[in-house]
């Protein structure tokens, strides 16, 4: 508002006001009673009118999307974040170190024949040098932030690398060990709560063309990613004599009864006896390609993987 027009206002609302003499207070007291009187009928012009809200009706978010699919991703429903949910699974401790590049799957590369079954190689760190470990599974090599080296079934048996650290001197305690080792809480089945050990066999030493191990079968109590309790059965067959402390286990898992007759028995034998652990003296972490399997460099000769 200009002054010109608060001029106006004002002699107007002195024009406008009745003919009979004002008692005007005294001088003290003028400014208090006299200038709000007269100021008053102002007060509304002199304010700032309120500024309406904007409301933008341009975006509707469910204009977007379908409401009868808003709590479902990929076509199904989606289910609650709990345990054994990518969101809260634990990562579980291997101790298994690959060299990179080195992870090599047979059916990868040359495409799946059930008749040979997946050559299995990679070379690991093993008490402090490297070593090329090598197995044939009859399933698909897993990949991915949860995995080492780890084949599996669609029935969710299968067969995994683990490094077993401090091993203890007489065979009793070794198949002990061997068990605890694989059960821990921080293994591939502690994810969800640990495992109860149910039985655990004697200690078996095994000598073949690959080398001299230790074996052992124990089963026990384990918790599905629904808190499912479920029985499973394992054989692990274990790298002997230990290096520097440390040594490399094949665990062979799955169900018991008949989910072990039909998945785990037909395979198990010759699963075990592929299983190669060879130590490693050239400088295996510089090679650039991993399809090298000339017995100069790896101590393993493609006939010896492939047949």
């Amino acid at each position: 508002m200009s002054c010109r027009h608060l001029l106006f206002l004002l002699t107007l609302t002195l024009l406008l006001a009745p003919s009979t003499p004002l008692n005007l207070p005294p001088k003290t007291s003028l400014r208090r009673t006299v200038l709000p009187t007269l100021l008053s009928p102002l007060l509304p012009l002199l304010l700032p009118l309120p500024t309406p809200a904007i409301v933008d009706t341009r975006f509707d978010p469910l204009n977007y999307v379908n409401p009868s699919t808003l709590n479902s991703q990929g076509g199904s429903q989606a289910s609650p974040v709990g345990v054994g949910t990518m969101s809260s699974r634990a990562r579980p401790v291997t101790g298994v170190k690959v060299v990179e590049g080195s992870l090599f799957s047979s059916w990868e590369d040359n495409g799946k024949n059930k008749k040979i079954g997946n050559i299995i190689t990679c070379e690991i760190e093993l008490g402090g040098g490297t070593s090329l470990v090598g197995f044939t599974s009859p399933w698909s090599l897993r990949r991915g932030m949860f995995y080492d080296v780890e084949t599996r079934s669609e029935t969710n048996s299968g067969c995994y690398l683990q490094i077993a650290s401090s091993p203890p001197s007489t065979d009793k305690e070794i198949s002990s060990w061997l068990a605890q080792t694989v059960t821990s809480k921080s293994s591939r089945f502690g994810a969800n709560g640990g495992c109860t050990l149910k039985t655990v066999s004697p200690l078996k030493t095994i000598s073949n063309e690959n080398g001299e191990f230790r074996e052992c079968v124990f089963t026990f109590d384990t918790l599905s990613p629904s808190m499912r309790e479920l029985q499973r059965r394992a054989r692990v067959r274990c790298s002997w004599p230990p290096r520097k402390g440390e040594c490399c286990v094949l665990v062979l898992q799955g169900g018991v009864g008949e989910s072990y007759k039909k998945d785990i028995q037909p395979i198990e034998e010759s699963l075990m006896e592929s299983f190669r652990v060879k130590e490693v003296s050239s400088k295996l972490k510089n090679r650039k390609t991993k399809d090298d399997f000339g017995e100069s460099s790896t101590g393993f000769t493609k006939d010896e993987l492939y047949n």
